[in-house]
């Protein structure tokens, strides 16, 4: 056999061209497994970094816990590390923002820092309990001028309310009273960005200031890393810590719903309340019943079996064809009494030689390929991308990408290497095995030499008598191109979406807040780089008087008297630039209604077909009544159209009647208020809007922002695709 290896390894180096081509065919497919590979695991170490540090690194975290209880959690066998963060205490500061009107102290030890994503923007870190770091939003969101260098003196206690203390889970009573135990003076030495939401709520009432641990305190939080063992029965490991059925705590999810008001009462029986780091957990643990988890794997195994597919085709081509330049050789060696076995293990050991050559190769190629796309992706999209990635070498990936490279070469020689060892020797040494010599397959075709000439014509039938070496070759051109084609209409399909969901507007920047605070408002309109500003006021009401077109009434199948309407009031400007439009008066038009007598209703034999159709018969001066939160009101129509006021979005299947403010203020005693803005500069104002308005009262939703995400998420899954 060692005769059979040194004259496979001769012919290997006497066909350099040949042997090149079928290693540069081999590289080629190990480095595209290995950055497909490479790609996904950096993806989810991309996203399991943006996670700990947005989030924390930690798994479970437990609030508001005695020493004893502290104890036994940091003996828990499960627990494979922890950090405590101590509850000092509560201070009064003066704050402007009336739903936070203290500072919470909390002590952290220096190393736990980064476990908790405690990022430090200016100074540092304090280093023992005299010294504190302050979040910025307490300058942004509350008022108070505190600057590096500054020191303050806070009498610490505890909120106390009907003879209970509050916690940080508790939003701010003007009732509520502060119990001081100690004042104590501190000296800001840093400015940090503002804590996870596991350490500070949006309805806490307390900004977040840290100082060092003293172990002097009213009661402590711990966030714990869970061991592999302990993530896996993580139901059981914090329901046991909880002191309640693993049952219960996996049905309501740790209290973040309820099936029955008994799992209520049970679960407040729990010795501490808790919360988990979700996101991490996910990734951590990877559910392989999960259905995004089933996507990306199938996805992975879709995208390897057409690289594999693909390669076999490729390389098994260069096989073939170096088989049948050698029948001859393969011929002279049965001949002197070389076994079938002998002859299909030359080839395989070819395979063998082959693919020792090309998988190290292409296992640095598609690692430095990967490198480079990451690179690209973090450059040119950095902007837009939520989050950076990074590059990640797993061993798994690469031990993935051998034995996938070693399936794919074995595919590819394994039937070049039975049909070597079949065929007879007689037939090899005439190196006639793969020709075909049939009348009809060899007749002249006119339409060939008129088009290719004399050239062509010969080389149509070389490919007719030699059918097997080029019939790998075609396969393998149907199956790039059609790759190519799938991939250039999906990504045509996805930029096109983008058109769809973001379609043209008159604003880039919508914000709907829960109150109609003036203040707010007015310092909302006077940022800079506003070029169009609307307050709209929508409410859903019931209405009579509306005769309805047939079309209409057809559509909503109701013969109920009282009918849906959406009323919406406009910012004084756009509502008199409206009436304008309309040749109304202010004056005239204040205490009626405009009806916009169109809307918008889905086909009924189509549902991805939408239509326009006129809702009502009613003429000008006709009386409608909308009933309000106390009462019913009579308004006058004075226009019937179908132009809207600027800022306004589609209606579906409703009734469109547009008022004055102040008749909304008739209507409704709160509602939530939408904000329209038109900017020159959307990323800048938004960032304005979110100092002005530091709480979880309001949503704010930046469209060029949104549509630059999207797109960018698109641009990179395109460069993913064509790569």
């Amino acid at each position: 056999m060692k005769i059979m290896n040194k004259l496979t390894i001769s012919n290997l180096k006497l066909n350099k061209k040949r042997t090149i081509v079928t290693i540069i065919g081999i590289i080629l497919s190990v480095a595209l497994i290995t950055s497909l590979s490479t790609l996904i695991s950096s993806f989810r170490s991309s996203l399991y970094n943006f996670y700990i540090q947005q989030r924390g690194n930690y798994h479970y975290a437990f609030y508001d816990i005695n020493d004893d209880d502290l104890e036994v959690i940091k003996k828990n066998k499960k627990i494979e590390s922890y950090s405590i963060i101590e509850d000092i205490g509560y201070a009064l500061i003066n704050s402007k923002n009336e739903y936070k009107p203290y500072v919470h102290i909390l002590g952290i030890d220096n190393n736990d820092y980064k476990n908790l994503s405690i990022h430090l923007i200016s100074g540092k870190m304090p280093e023992n309990s005299d010294e504190i770091v302050i979040a910025k939003h307490l300058k942004s969101n509350g008022e108070v001028d505190l600057k590096i260098g500054d020191t303050i003196d806070l009498k610490i206690g505890k909120r106390v309310s009907d003879g209970y203390t509050l916690n940080a889970g508790n939003t701010y009573d003007n009732t509520e009273k502060l119990i001081t135990k100690e004042t104590k003076t501190y000296k800001v030495v840093g400015i940090i960005e503002r804590p996870i939401y596991s350490i500070e709520q949006f309805s806490t009432p307390g900004y977040t200031v840290i100082t060092n641990r003293t172990q002097n305190h009213y009661s402590s939080s711990i966030y714990a890393r869970y061991t592999k063992a302990g993530l896996k029965y993580r139901y059981r490991v914090t329901a046991n810590i909880l002191g309640i059925s693993e049952k219960l705590y996996e049905d309501t999810k740790g209290g973040m719903f309820f099936n029955t008001d008994k799992d209520e009462e049970k679960l407040n029986k729990a010795k501490f309340r808790v919360s988990e780091n979700s996101n991490l957990i996910y990734l951590e643990t990877m559910p392989i019943n999960d259905s995004a988890v089933r996507s990306l794997y199938t996805t992975f195994v879709v995208v390897a079996l057409i690289i594999i597919v693909t390669s076999v085709f490729c390389i098994k081509n260069g096989f073939d064809i170096q088989v049948s330049e050698k029948q001859v050789l393969f011929g002279m060696l049965r001949s002197v009494g070389a076994t079938k076995k002998q002859i299909k293990k030359s080839v395989l050991y070819e395979g063998f030689i082959l693919g020792l050559i090309g998988i190290p190769i292409g296992i640095i190629s598609g690692l430095f390929a990967s490198f480079i796309l990451i690179k690209v992706c973090n450059s040119l999209l950095s902007e837009q991308l939520f989050m950076r990635f990074t590059f990640n070498i797993s061993i798994l990936s690469i031990i993935v990408a051998i034995v996938l490279s070693i399936l794919t070469i074995y595919l590819s020689s394994i039937k070049s290497a039975k049909r070597a060892s079949k065929t007879s020797p007689i037939v090899l040494m005439r190196n006639s095995g793969d020709i075909k010599n049939k009348k009809f397959s060899l007749k002249k075709s006119k339409f060939i030499k008129k088009l290719f000439g004399i050239g062509g014509l010969i080389s149509y039938k070389n490919i007719k008598r030699n059918k097997k070496n080029y019939r790998t070759i075609v396969i393998s051109l149907i199956v790039c191109i059609s790759v190519f084609i799938a991939t250039t209409s999906f990504v045509k399909y996805a930029f096109k979406q983008i058109s769809i969901e973001f379609p043209q507007t008159d604003y880039n920047i919508s914000l709907r807040i829960s109150n109609d605070n003036k203040t707010q408002i007015d310092a909302i309109s006077k940022i800079d780089s506003i070029k169009s500003f609307d307050k709209r006021r929508s409410v859903g009401r019931n209405v009579t008087g509306i005769n309805l077109t047939k079309d209409f009434s057809n559509y909503l199948d109701d013969n109920n008297i009282l009918i849906d309407a959406l009323v919406s009031s406009h910012e004084s400007t756009i509502y008199k630039n409206y009436l304008d439009k309309l040749n109304l008066s202010y004056e005239d038009a204040k205490d009626k209604v405009i009806l916009i007598n169109k809307t918008l209703i889905y086909d009924s034999e189509n549902p991805n077909i939408r239509k326009e159709i006129v809702t009502s018969n009613n003429k000008v001066n006709d009386t409608i009544s909308i009933k309000s939160d106390n009462n019913t009101i009579d308004l006058s129509i004075i226009k019937i159209t179908d132009i809207k006021p600027m800022f306004s979005d589609e209606v579906y299947a409703r009734i469109e009647l547009i008022v004055s403010d102040e008749v909304m203020d008739k209507l409704i005693d709160s509602v939530y208020t939408t904000i329209f803005i038109d900017s020159t500069n959307p990323d800048y104002v938004e960032a304005e809007i979110k100092k002005i308005l530091d709480n979880d009262s309001y949503t704010i939703s930046n469209l060029d922002k949104e549509k630059r995400e999207v797109q960018s998420l698109y641009t990179l899954v395109a460069i993913f695709l064509y790569y």
